[in-house]
C-alpha cells in the first residue's frame, strides 16, 4: 500500500493501545510507493509491562484524501491493526505482508485513497497543481459535496462504483477547487442527468469534465462502467449489455462534452480535430482566459472555448462540429430590425408587423469600420445579397430595406448580413427583436349568434383602431336595416355586431368597411357577406374559452372567456368555476376563480359591466395541474343577483350545456414551410411561453436530418438544436432557431441549404422541455417531413400548449438571514434593474414606524431574488415595503405598494409547513417557500417504497405518490433531503441524518359505508384446479364453509375447499375455491353462490357469479402518458394484491397505481425516457 499513513501501538496488559514514541515522536511514516515502512522504536517496553508488543495500525489518510466514518457529530478514519507482534531482544522486527479480504471495510477505504492519491499526483505532475485535501465517505450513492469538500462513494465497497466513479467525483472536487468558494457552476435540469441523454448546458460541462477526469487519469478513452456500460469518449458512443444506444447531440449532452476534450488531448488525428496533445491548454483554460484572471472559470463549454481562444490557442470552431456542439452566433455591436411605412418607422400596436407596401429595415452597427472600408452586404428571404448603406460618415453604421410585397414570405423577417467575412441572422439581433410579415388581408367568417348579434371570426387579431363602432350594417332579407354597433376586444380576432333591432330568419347581407385591417395593416378586401339567421326571437348569449386564452400567471391561472353576443350586467368570482380533467375525463379538482375582470384590472368582488363586451377574463390563485388535459369553465350565477350576465336574453347557469366550454390544451397543431433552402417556418395555432431566455426546444437533441438518419444523423445535414443562442458552425449544418415571444411562429436558421430532391425530417424536443416553463404538460416528439424544400410539410405528433406571460412582477417568498443582515426577497419573475436605484424601499420591526434599511440592495440582473440591508435591533417579525416604482423585466410594474413580513433566523432553510395524506398511495406536502423544480425528488416520504413527484414551478405544494399504500392509522415521516434548492437557487445540506427538514403524516382512512361487492371471478388450472372469487374492498374473515360451486346445467354441488388469507392487517378482498378432484371443463360455465362477507363494518347480501373457464390475464397494450409517466391496458381486471413487480427496463424505481376492478394500470417512473426509444415492461408470472 503507498502513501498511506502507518503507526506503531504498544498493546498494554489491560488490551489498550498506545502510541509508541521515540526521541519524543509518535512512531508513524507513510509508506513508500512499494507499500513498504520502517520505524524506530525503543527495544524496552515504553510502559514497563514487559516485552513491546507492536501493534501496526494502518490509517486511511495523507495528505490528499482521508476516508472518514461519519458519525455523532465527529469523523474518524478508517483504519486496520495488524496482529500483535513480540519481540525480546533488540534488532530488526518483519511484521510481514497482509493481504485483507476484499469485504473487510479498510479495503474499501484503502481502494478509494490509493486511487484518489494517483489521481492527486497525476494533476501535480502534469500541472504543477496541488488539488486541496478531499474527504471521502460511503452512502447510498455516488455524490460529491461542494461546501464541505466530501465525496461520497456507494458502498460500502467503493468497487460497487468502480474506479470510474472514484475517479469521476474526484474530478468534481478538482473543478470545485479551480472554480473556487467551495461550489461549482449552478446547473439546471441536474439530477438525474445521464451520460448520453441531453440536459443542460450547465450541467454537461460540469458532468463533460469529471467523466473526462478517468479517461484523463488512466490515459485511455474507454470508460468501464461496473462491467454493464462502456463509454467510448474518443468515438461518441455508449455501450449498455454491449449494445450500442442512441447518443444526443449538442451542448448539453455530457458526453459529447468528455468527447470534446479527449479529442483536443489525444494525438490522433482525424476530420474536424486539428489539436493535438493540447492537455496543457485545456488545463490552463480551465483554469480561465488569462493565468491571472479575476473572472470565474467556465459554467459552460462555450464559455470555455471563449478562454481558451482567449489564450491565443487555436479554433475550437472544427472540434465543436466533429463532437456536435454548435458554435453560438456571433454579435456585433449592434443589430436592429424594424417596419417603416412611407419611408418612416411604425409605432403603435402593429409596429412589429409589416405587409405589402412596407418595408422591413435592417440597422447594423460595427465597433470599427471594416477592413478596407468594404460595405457589409445584406439578402432577404434567400434572395441575391446587395450591399448595405451607410448611416453617417463613421463607416461603423449600416441599414438595408427589403421591400415587402404580396409573395414575401410569412412570418418574422429572414435575413443574412455579412460583415468582414461574419455572417449575421435573425439570431444576432441585439435588441428589440424582429418583425414579422403578414401579407393577407383579413378574411371573416360570419355566424348569426342571436336575432340581434352577428359574430365575425376573422382568424387573426385586428387592429383596434380599425374597428370602427359605427362603419359596419347589416341588410336584412326583409324589412328595416337595424342600427349596428361593432364591438371588439384588443387583440381579439372576433368582432360582434350589436343590432338595435332584430332580424328575421333567413340570409341577410353584411358590409365590412374597407377600412378594418390586421395588425400588420392588410385592409380587409372581401366586400359583402352574406349569412344565414335562424333565429326568430331573442336567444341568450354563450361563452367559449380555447387553449389558446388560458395561460399560467404568477399566482396561479389567466382564462379569457368570449360571448358570443355583448352582454351587460354584474357578476363576481364566486359565480365562476375552473374544472381541469386527466386521463378517461377523471375530474382532478376544482380551481375555484378568485378575480374578475372585465378591462385592465381585476376585482375580488361584484363587477357591474354598463357597456357591453364581449371578453371576462378569469382568474384562479391556484395553478392549473401539469396533468391536466383538459378544463370546463362553468358559471353559477349567484342567488342575490337580480342583475345578471345578459345579453339578448340572460345568460344562463352551467346546467344548460352550451354554457359549460371545455377547452383541451395539450397539442398545439403546427404547420411547416420551406421560406428558402435554409431557412424552416414552423407556424403554430398560439404562441409559445416565452421568458427571455433559450426557447423551449432547449436540453433536447433536435436536428432536421435526411429520411432514415433520425437517430443518428450524418455530420453536416441539415440540423438544428433549438435554443436562441445556438449558432453556425462552419463545418456542421447547426441551425439557430428564432422565436419572438407572442408570436406564433419558429423559425429554423440553417447554416447548410437543404436538398432539393430530399425529404427531410424537423424532429421537436422530447422530454421535460416546456415543464418548467408552462403548467400545461410536456412537449412530446413531433416529426414534420416534406419533399425538399419547394412543398409543405405536414405534421406528425403534438405539442404541449403554453402562453405568454405579461403580468408584472409578484412577490413568492420573503426571509430573513441575520447572519448578513439580509432581507430576503423572491419575485415571481426578474426585476427592471434600473427600476431599484430610485425605489424608496422600507423595513420596519413590528410595532414601530422606524425604516431600518440602510439604503444598500443587491440584485443581479435576470435573477428573482432582491436581497435588502439593514439594521438588526429586534428579533420580532420585519414588514419590507416595494414601492410601486419597480417593474419587472419586461417592463409592466408590481401591482404595489407589496408588503412581505419575515422573522428573523440564523437558518433560513426551507421547511415543510404541512404534510397530508389525500389517499393511501397519495399525499400533499406544504413548503415554506418554493423550491427549484429540479429539487422536487428531494422530497420524500419514508416507509412506502418508491415515490414519484409531481411539482408546478413557483408552486407551495408538492405532490408525492407512493409505491405502496399506507395502513390506516399509521404515520409516516416527509423529508426534505440534503442538497434541496430554493426557487433562486440557493441550496441547503442538513446535518448527520441527511435531511433540511422532516414532519409526520398520518394516513387516516375514508369511513366505510357500504357492503363488499364482487368485482369479477375467474378459473385457476393447477393442482388442483380453482376458482377465485375478487371482491371490491378487503374482508373480514368470512365464512368459507358456506360458498358454493355448481357447473351449469347441473343439478349437484362441487366438493370445494375455500381458504382466506388474510394479507397482514388489512386482510385480502380474494377467496379461493379449490375444486379437488374436479378438473375445469373446456367451454363449461361455473356458478359460483357467495354467502354474506363482511369488511368489519358492513355485511352484503347472498349472490351468485358465474365464470367460464378463462385464460391469464394478459397485456394488450402500453403508451407513455405523460413525462414519465405510463398506462398498461390488461384484458381483464386483476387481483390488485398481486399487482406488484412490475418494471420498465431503463427507467428504475417504479411506483404502480392500480384501482379494482380496472384492466388500466398506471406506472409512474423514477427515470426519465429518452424520446424516440422503446421500453420494456416486464410483468411477473405472479
Amino acid at each position: 500500500m503507498a502513501n498511506a499513513v502507518v503507526c506503531l501501538f504498544d498493546r498494554r496488559d489491560d488490551g489498550t493501545l498506545a502510541v509508541i514514541r521515540h526521541t519524543g515522536v509518535d512512531a508513524c511514516r507513510f509508506t513508500d510507493p512499494g507499500g513498504r515502512y520502517e520505524i524506530a522504536v525503543p527495544s524496552t517496553d515504553p510502559d514497563g509491562d514487559g516485552g513491546p508488543d507492536i501493534v501496526a495500525r494502518l490509517l486511511a489518510f495523507n495528505n490528499f484524501a482521508s476516508v472518514i466514518i461519519l458519525g455523532s457529530g465527529s469523523a474518524t478514519a478508517y483504519r486496520y491493526d495488524t496482529p500483535v507482534q513480540s519481540a525480546d531482544t533488540a534488532g530488526f522486527l518483519n511484521l510481514q505482508s497482509r493481504t485483507l479480504p476484499p469485504t473487510h471495510q479498510f479495503n474499501s477505504a484503502y481502494i478509494a485513497l490509493s486511487e484518489i492519491t494517483e489521481a492527486h499526483e497525476f494533476f501535480e505532475s502534469e500541472f504543477g497543481y496541488d488539488v486541496p485535501r478531499v474527504f471521502v465517505t460511503f452512502g447510498p450513492s455516488a455524490l460529491y459535496f461542494t461546501s464541505v469538500e466530501r465525496i461520497e462513494l456507494a458502498g460500502p465497497e467503493p468497487v460497487l462504483s468502480g474506479r470510474p466513479t472514484v475517479l469521476h467525483e474526484y474530478g468534481h472536487h478538482v473543478h470545485s477547487s479551480v472554480y473556487g468558494q467551495n461550489r461549482l457552476p449552478y446547473t439546471e435540469h441536474c439530477r438525474p442527468h445521464v451520460f448520453h441523454v441531453p440536459s443542460s448546458a450547465s450541467c454537461a460541462w460540469i458532468e463533460g469534465w469529471a467523466n473526462f477526469v478517468p479517461a484523463l487519469v488512466d490515459g485511455s478513452p474507454i470508460i468501464n462502467r461496473s462491467g454493464i456500460t462502456t463509454w467510448d469518449i474518443e468515438s461518441g458512443q455508449i455501450f449498455v449489455n454491449d449494445r450500442l444506444r442512441p447518443f444526443g447531440h449538442g451542448d448539453a449532452v455530457e458526453g459529447r462534452i468528455s468527447s470534446l476534450l479527449w479529442d483536443l488531448h489525444d494525438s490522433s488525428p482525424e476530420r474536424g480535430d486539428t489539436v493535438s496533445g493540447g492537455t496543457q491548454m485545456i488545463w490552463d483554460a480551465f483554469r480561465g482566459s488569462t493565468p491571472a484572471s479575476s473572472e470565474l472559470p467556465a459554467d459552460t463549454v462555450h464559455e470555455f472555448r471563449d478562454d481558451w481562444e482567449a489564450r491565443g490557442y487555436p479554433s475550437l470552431g472544427e472540434a465543436f462540429a466533429l463532437n456536435t456542439i454548435p458554435s453560438l452566433p456571433p454579435q456585433p455591436a449592434s443589430l436592429t430590425v424594424h417596419a417603416e411605412a412611407g419611408g418612416a418607422p411604425k409605432s403603435g400596436a402593429g409596429e412589429r408587423h409589416a405587409s405589402p407596401g412596407q418595408s422591413v429595415v435592417v440597422t447594423l452597427g460595427l465597433s470599427a469600420p471594416a477592413p478596407g472600408g468594404d460595405a457589409p452586404t445584406a439578402s432577404f428571404f434567400g434572395g441575391a445579397a446587395s450591399p448595405m448603406s451607410p448611416v453617417g460618415s463613421g463607416g461603423t453604421l449600416w441599414r438595408s430595406a427589403h421591400a415587402v410585397t404580396p409573395s414575401t414570405p410569412e412570418g418574422t423577417a429572414v435575413f443574412r448580413v455579412m460583415a468582414a467575412g461574419t455572417e449575421y441572422t435573425p439570431a444576432s439581433i441585439t435588441s428589440g427583436g424582429n418583425v414579422a410579415v403578414d401579407t393577407t388581408a383579413p378574411a371573416p367568417e360570419a355566424e348569426f349568434t342571436g336575432s340581434r348579434s352577428v359574430v365575425l371570426d376573422f382568424g387573426e387579431p385586428l387592429l383596434s383602431a380599425s374597428v370602427a363602432p359605427s362603419a359596419f350594417a347589416v341588410t336584412p332579407a326583409t324589412g328595416t336595416a337595424p342600427q349596428v354597433t361593432a364591438l371588439h376586444a384588443p387583440g381579439s380576432s372576433r368582432v360582434i355586431l350589436d343590432l338595435d333591432t332584430p332580424v328575421a330568419s333567413g340570409t341577410h347581407a353584411i358590409a365590412v368597411p374597407a377600412t378594418l385591417t390586421d395588425m400588420a395593416g392588410n385592409a380587409y378586401a372581401g366586400g359583402a357577406l352574406t349569412a344565414a339567421s335562424a333565429h326568430s326571437g331573442a336567444v341568450a348569449p354563450s361563452y367559449s374559452v380555447d387553449a389558446g386564452s388560458i395561460r399560467p400567471t404568477s399566482s396561479g391561472t389567466e382564462i379569457a372567456i368570449e360571448f358570443s353576443q355583448g352582454v351587460t350586467g354584474s357578476t363576481s368570482p364566486g359565480e365562476w368555476t375552473v374544472v381541469p380533467y386527466g386521463t378517461s375525463r377523471t375530474e382532478i379538482s376544482r380551481l375555484p376563480v378568485t378575480f374578475v375582470s372585465v378591462g385592465g384590472s381585476f376585482g375580488t368582488g361584484s363587477t357591474t359591466v354598463t357597456e357591453k363586451i364581449t371578453r371576462l377574463v378569469l382568474q384562479t390563485n391556484v395553478p392549473m395541474p401539469q396533468s391536466a388535459l383538459s378544463l370546463d369553465v362553468r358559471y353559477t350565477p349567484g342567488m342575490g343577483n337580480s342583475n345578471r350576465l345578459t345579453g339578448e336574453a340572460t345568460l344562463q347557469d352551467s346546467g344548460t350545456p352550451a354554457q359549460e366550454d371545455r377547452a383541451g390544451f395539450r397539442g398545439i397543431s403546427v404547420e411547416a414551410r420551406f421560406v428558402d433552402p435554409r431557412t424552416v417556418r414552423l407556424s403554430l395555432d398560439r404562441p409559445l411561453a416565452h421568458s427571455g431566455g433559450p426557447l423551449p426546444f432547449v436540453d433536447s437533441e433536435k436536428h432536421v436530418a435526411p429520411s432514415g438518419s433520425m437517430l443518428n444523423p450524418v455530420r453536416g445535414t441539415l440540423g438544428f438544436r433549438g435554443a436562441v443562442t445556438a449558432g453556425l458552425s462552419p463545418t456542421l449544418g447547426d441551425t439557430v432557431v428564432e422565436y419572438e415571444p407572442g408570436s406564433r411562429d419558429v423559425t429554423l436558421h440553417s447554416s447548410r441549404p437543404a436538398a432539393a430532391s430530399a425529404t427531410h425530417h424537423v424532429v421537436l424536443p422530447p422530454g421535460n422541455a416546456l415543464t418548467s416553463i408552462s403548467n400545461y404538460g410536456p412537449l412530446r416528439l413531433a416529426a414534420i417531413q416534406g419533399e425538399g424544400y419547394s412543398g409543405p410539410l405536414l405534421p406528425r405528433g403534438d405539442l404541449a400548449a403554453s402562453n405568454m406571460d405579461t403580468s408584472g412582477p409578484r412577490i413568492l417568498s420573503a426571509y430573513i438571514d441575520t447572519r448578513i443582515s439580509s432581507f430576503a426577497i423572491v419575485f415571481t419573475k426578474p426585476l427592471d434593474a434600473e427600476s431599484l436605484p430610485s425605489a424608496q424601499f422600507r423595513i420596519t420591526p413590528s410595532g414601530s414606524t422606524e425604516n431600518m434599511f440602510n439604503g444598500f440592495y443587491g440584485y443581479i440582473p435576470g435573477s428573482l431574488r432582491l436581497d435588502l440591508q439593514y439594521q438588526q435591533t429586534s428579533s420580532a417579525e420585519h414588514t419590507a415595503t416595494i414601492p410601486a416604482s419597480i417593474r419587472g423585466e419586461n417592463g409592466v410594474p408590481v401591482s404595489g405598494p407589496l408588503s412581505v413580513s419575515a422573522i428573523p433566523s440564523s437558518s433560513p432553510k426551507p421547511g415543510i409547513e404541512s404534510a397530508e395524506f389525500v389517499s393511501s398511495r397519495e399525499l400533499t406536502v406544504g413548503l415554506s417557500r418554493p423550491i427549484d423544480p429540479a429539487s422536487a425528488e428531494y422530497v420524500t416520504v419514508s416507509g412506502l417504497g418508491a415515490v414519484t413527484q409531481e411539482y408546478g414551478p413557483r408552486s407551495l405544494d408538492v405532490t408525492l405518490r407512493t409505491e405502496r399504500p399506507a395502513a390506516n392509522g399509521a404515520t409516516h415521516t416527509v423529508s426534505l433531503l440534503s442538497g434541496i434548492r430554493d426557487y433562486t437557487g440557493a441550496q441547503f445540506f442538513g446535518g448527520t441524518l441527511g435531511t433540511v427538514a422532516t414532519r409526520g403524516a398520518t394516513y387516516t382512512a375514508p369511513a366505510d359505508t357500504t357492503p363488499p361487492a364482487v368485482i369479477t371471478a375467474w378459473t385457476i388450472s393447477g393442482t388442483p384446479d380453482s376458482i377465485r372469487v375478487l371482491f371490491d374492498e378487503d374482508l373480514s374473515s368470512p365464512a368459507t364453509s358456506e360458498f358454493a360451486v355448481r357447473r351449469v346445467g347441473t343439478s349437484a354441488d362441487l366438493e370445494i375447499t375455500a381458504s382466506y388469507d388474510a394479507l397482514g392487517e388489512g386482510g385480502s378482498s380474494r377467496v379461493d375455491l379449490g375444486l379437488g378432484n374436479h378438473k375445469l371443463l373446456e367451454g363449461a360455465r361455473y356458478r359460483v353462490t357467495v354467502p354474506p362477507v363482511s369488511d368489519g363494518s358492513n355485511t352484503s347480501e347472498r349472490t351468485t357469479v358465474t365464470v367460464e373457464r378463462s385464460s391469464a390475464p394478459a397485456a394488450l397494450d402500453a403508451e407513455f402518458t405523460g413525462r414519465n409517466s405510463l398506462r398498461l391496458g390488461v384484458s381483464e381486471p386483476l387481483d390488485p394484491d398481486t399487482v406488484g413487480g412490475i418494471t420498465v427496463v431503463g427507467l428504475g424505481d417504479v411506483a404502480i397505481e392500480y384501482a379494482r376492478g380496472s384492466t388500466d394500470v398506471f406506472l409512474r417512473t423514477a427515470g426519465f425516457p429518452v424520446d424516440g426509444m422503446a421500453y420494456e415492461i416486464r410483468v411477473p408470472a405472479s
